[in-house]
């Protein structure tokens, strides 16, 4: 939320939106409620691109064209259409510290144990 405050501050279009780290992708497959979420990243729109970001990873990178991403799959954005939006990095961006996609989701379900 401090991410999305300072990004608004600066006159950048951002919402706060949260995630599963633990289903990913396949929280579309659950009914909506508070429970299915577990994080809370920040979408960003910046010169027309929307950028996914979190403010709790370290070792990402300092440029937002090649921050390091963690594939969380789909986001709630609050405020936003109502509806799951899908996390896709952008074509530049990889993943945090160049992790394939596969060890990033494990590093994620990691971090919840």
């Amino acid at each position: 939320i401090l991410l999305v405050t300072m990004l608004e501050a600066l006159g950048i279009d951002a919402k706060p939106a949260l995630v599963s780290m633990f289903r990913n992708r396949g929280i579309g497959a659950y009914a909506a409620g508070h429970e299915q979420f577990d994080h809370v990243i920040t979408r960003a729109v910046v010169g027309g691109t929307t950028y996914w970001l979190d403010a709790t990873v370290t070792g990402q990178g300092l440029e937002l064209a090649t921050r390091g991403q963690y594939p969380y799959g789909m986001a709630l954005v609050i405020g936003g259409s109502g509806e799951l939006e899908a996390v896709a990095p952008q074509a530049a961006h990889g993943h945090v510290g160049g992790a394939s996609e596969a060890s990033a989701a494990h590093l994620c379900y990691s971090a919840q144990e």
